[in-house]
């Protein structure tokens, strides 16, 4: 969900069908979601909030992700549900964000940043499958 108004629509496409090739594939669920700012909020109750709201992955295995940008706050988050921390721990997305989303967001390439950082949670997903990492 682009509620910042930062993805062109062809480009929301493409994400969408990377995030339900990803959940046919691993049952795990990605949500993006881009908003203009936090209004006031802690980033890290928000992204609680919202992943808790939007039910993210399945129920029994908590396997919900959601990336939350906000725009004006220049802040991003990556909420793990609790099934998926063992893949996708603190530092781990610490290091998504820092390593493979902020230089991109820093140029002004806001869909090449979402994407880098979605493309190495799938990457981390699909190693611990047991799946050949794919080509980009």
């Amino acid at each position: 969900m682009d509620l910042a108004g930062i993805l062109k629509d062809s480009e929301a496409a493409d994400l969408k069908a990377k995030l339900r090739r990803l959940e046919i594939d691993t049952a795990a669920q990605i949500a993006i979601l881009t908003i203009p700012d936090l209004q006031g909020e802690v980033l890290e109750k928000y992204s609680l909030r919202v992943a808790n709201a939007w039910k993210l992955g399945q129920i029994i295995l908590n396997n919900g992700v959601l990336l939350l940008v906000a725009m004006r706050d220049r802040k991003l988050r990556i909420e793990v549900g609790l099934g998926l921390e063992n893949i996708l721990t603190n530092e781990t997305c610490k290091e998504i964000i820092g390593n493979e989303m902020i230089p991109l967001f820093k140029k002004g390439e806001y869909y090449q940043g979402i994407d880098k950082g979605v493309s190495a949670i799938i990457r981390l997903l699909d190693w611990r499958q047991g799946k050949a990492p794919a080509v980009e």
